[in-house]
């Protein structure tokens, strides 16, 4: 049957009406689009392990499928979604396909669309996503209000009126369903959103009571935290983090649980490291690099930890055997540094 987190937004509807939308998504037939879509598949792919040449070939015949694929209506909606997810936006051709996926007819083109432009410029966010606080579709209304949030009190912001009405809808649905972590995790975005860090540190508080293992909730009560200048009451929570993140991985790794630890690890060695503890540091970022060998800033990173720690001979030496440094402009430059 169909997840419930479907009608959780559509609470008027049934799972036998989310059942019958969810197949819709996997499109009728295989058809032209659906082969074009394997095929930027593949482009995408074989950029991760192409030479730096080939690959620059495979992006950009990637970028044109994706940009004929979100043009075409026949792509299924669930394909256009996870087109518009992984579209770098770095031209102007991206925005417009940004632009156009905000007035999509599927919803959860919409909400990707709305996902993918909240980190914009308030310029941007309030030209095109204004218009979605009176969308028809209430999810839709709610992710632009999360969207336009701290835009609230910014002078140059013009639909408060509205966006005000909209962050009173959204607390009054998921304040009603506190007993979700779902629910709760969306009142501390909110809250984070608009500054209130107490009521965000609240709403996190409430989340790791539903579920103490949730990794998402533990980091981010850290980096609020952090933000108070509280790393005391940080660390702790990104060691438990980290240790259940290494109990995941040991039942099976993949990629995205490994990107995850990854990203936790890095957050503790930045916090070891601000309390110059450079050597639980280094011990934090190692395990990040081995995690993501090809993530050349947290490669960077780690190096500038064994540098700190006067190991400058032993960082060099990972430099310069790293494979990140033929392609990397930042390596590059500590390279000529540091020789």
């Amino acid at each position: 049957g169909a997840d419930n987190s479907c009608i959780a937004c559509h609470s008027e509807q049934s799972n036998q009406w989310a059942a019958e939308h969810i197949a819709a998504w996997q499109g009728d037939s295989v058809a032209e689009t659906e082969v074009d879509f394997h095929h930027w598949l593949g482009r995408q792919q074989a950029a991760i392990t192409a030479p730096l040449l080939q690959r620059q070939r495979q992006l950009v015949e990637a970028e044109q499928l994706r940009q004929s694929l979100l043009r075409s209506s026949a792509t299924p909606e669930m394909q256009r979604v996870m087109l518009l997810r992984s579209m770098p936006l770095d031209s102007a051709q991206a925005y417009r396909a940004l632009v156009t996926a905000l007035g999509d007819e599927a919803v959860v083109v919409r909400l990707a669309a709305v996902e993918m432009a909240a980190g914009l410029d308030i310029r941007w966010r309030q030209e095109y996503l204004s218009p979605l606080l009176r969308d028809e579709i209430k999810s839709v209304r709610l992710a632009a209000t999360l969207a336009l949030a701290d835009c609230l009190q910014r002078a140059d912001f013009t639909d408060k009126s509205q966006l005000q009405r909209g962050i009173d809808e959204y607390l009054a649905s998921y304040r009603s369903h506190q007993d979700l972590l779902a629910s709760q995790m969306k009142l501390a975005q909110l809250h984070r959103h608009l500054q209130d860090l107490p009521a965000a540190v609240a709403a996190y508080r409430a989340a790791l009571a539903l579920l103490p293992e949730s990794v998402v909730a533990l980091v981010n009560l850290a980096d609020i935290y952090r933000l108070q200048q509280r790393d005391d009451l940080a660390a702790p929570l990104l060691q438990r983090a980290v240790a259940i993140g290494e109990r995941l991985l040991a039942s099976g790794e993949d990629g995205a649980l490994a990107a995850q630890q990854a990203d936790v690890l890095y957050a503790l060695g930045l916090l070891q490291s601000r309390a110059k503890d450079y050597a639980a540091a280094a011990q934090s970022l190692r395990r990040a690099v081995a995690l993501l060998p090809r993530d050349s800033h947290y490669f960077y990173t780690y190096l500038l930890v064994l540098d700190a720690q006067a190991e400058r001979s032993r960082a060099l030496a990972l430099l310069r055997e790293s494979p990140l440094l033929a392609s990397d402009r930042r390596l590059q430059k500590l390279l000529r540094r540091w020789q």
